[in-house]
């Protein structure tokens, strides 16, 4: 019954996803920019063509996927068609468990409109007050999680074109 302890699930590499090299995030790597509609200038069709020379935005960057198993294994960028990460919304100082440590997850769609799967999986969290998410659907922004997240994301993100306040 106490197997479980003793369970690390198996690293989680790239293993060819170049998701977040496509123009998809904003970055610059070696004075280069990228972002949404624009692919970083050193992707290949092999990958990266300066690998070994990447910047620390690059060599540093890791998608949520790949940081834990709180993702489960098809959200991975090339088969969910998102990117998720980690963003801090509140200092550590200012954090409390209510807050789930001040992060939510925000997920960047990739070239097509976010999944019902995965739109049942994260409602299936921040219902179960586990989770605040920031994500995009069909290139438009819109948020879930406690009062105080919705709260931080008004203020934070002004309604402009391109993101809505929720209902």
């Amino acid at each position: 019954m106490e197997d479980y302890k003793d369970y690390n699930p198996p690293d989680r590499s790239c293993d060819g996803c170049t998701a977040c090299c496509e123009g998809w995030l904003s970055a610059e790597a070696l004075g280069k920019s990228f972002y949404p509609g624009q692919p970083c200038h050193w992707k290949g069709t092999k990958g990266c063509t300066v690998y070994e020379a990447r910047p620390p935005v690059c060599s540093d960057f890791k998608c949520a996927w790949i940081t834990n198993h709180f993702l489960p294994e098809w959200f991975k960028p090339t088969e969910s068609k998102v990117i998720a990460v980690w963003r801090r919304w509140k200092e550590l100082d200012d954090c409390t468990p209510e807050n789930r440590g001040g992060v939510y997850l925000c997920i960047t769609e990739c070239g097509e409109p976010i999944s019902s799967n995965a739109m049942t999986w994260i409602n299936n969290y921040v219902t179960a007050k586990a989770l605040n998410v920031r994500y995009q659907h069909k290139g438009r922004w819109h948020w879930l999680g406690d009062d105080e997240f919705s709260e931080w994301c008004l203020n934070e993100f002004p309604t402009i074109k391109g993101t809505t306040k929720p209902q």
